[in-house]
């Protein structure tokens, strides 16, 4: 599990408490979006600070061919299929013009 998966485990858990405990206490919820703005504000300058190494491009011709092979792979069309039935679906409502 990488960090990204635990970060939102943990929030998805904290999240709703802190925004409990502000509503429980007459603090008022927007104190709570308060709280978020400035966590995002911090983590923003935080990665705005942060350099991180460069990777040599290895050009147009080497990222076609590795996905010419993705596609070729027999998996990546099930993958696409299963992802279109999914899709699909539940995207309904936004292509289709409701009935009157």
């Amino acid at each position: 599990m990488n960090i990204h998966h635990g970060t939102f485990g943990v929030f998805s858990l904290v999240g709703p408490l802190i925004m409990g405990y502000l509503l429980s206490h007459q603090s008022g919820w927007p104190l709570g979006y308060d709280g978020l703005g400035i966590i995002l504000i911090a983590a923003g300058v935080f990665f705005a600070f942060t350099t991180t190494p460069s990777v040599p491009s290895q050009g147009l011709g080497k990222f076609l061919g590795d996905l010419g092979k993705v596609a070729a792979n027999a998996g990546f069309g099930h993958l696409m299929l299963m992802g279109s039935l999914l899709w699909g679906p539940s995207s309904r409502s936004c292509f289709c013009p409701s009935p009157s």
